[in-house]
């Protein structure tokens, strides 16, 4: 518990302090264990009804979205997030658009991918 005091005294005086908000950014997120999506729970709730003194941002697979609100042990984490979001995969148009895009930047000057190549990449 030493350590979260440390971690929640460290945010509370970057955030009224030094005026600035800390951003702790997870990746990965649907891999972690529910001992530490609860211990985050802990970690962060403080004071939280009153301020919000730092941003964090959970980002995993669609997987973590389902992990936080159907286990019952995650559910006090996932009741605490302000917003969700998903991100959809890009249309077979947008994906040539992006490949031929950091192609010409990489200094392509004639098409590298073949219109099937260009298919497998946007499954």
């Amino acid at each position: 518990m030493d350590l979260f005091r440390q971690i929640q005294y460290a945010v509370t005086t970057s955030f009224h302090e030094r005026k600035v908000t800390p951003v702790f950014i997870l990746d990965e997120m649907q891999m972690a264990k529910d001992v530490f999506l609860s211990d985050l729970n802990l970690l962060f709730n403080f004071q939280m009804d009153s301020s919000n003194p730092f941003m964090l941002l959970l980002c995993g697979l669609p997987y973590l979205r389902d992990r936080l609100t159907l286990n019952h042990h995650n559910r006090p984490l996932a009741q605490r997030l302000l917003l969700s979001h998903q991100v959809e995969p890009l249309t077979k148009d947008e994906v040539k658009g992006y490949v031929d895009h950091h192609m010409s930047l990489a200094g392509a000057k004639h098409p590298i991918f073949m219109d099937d190549a260009m298919e497998a990449l946007a499954v």
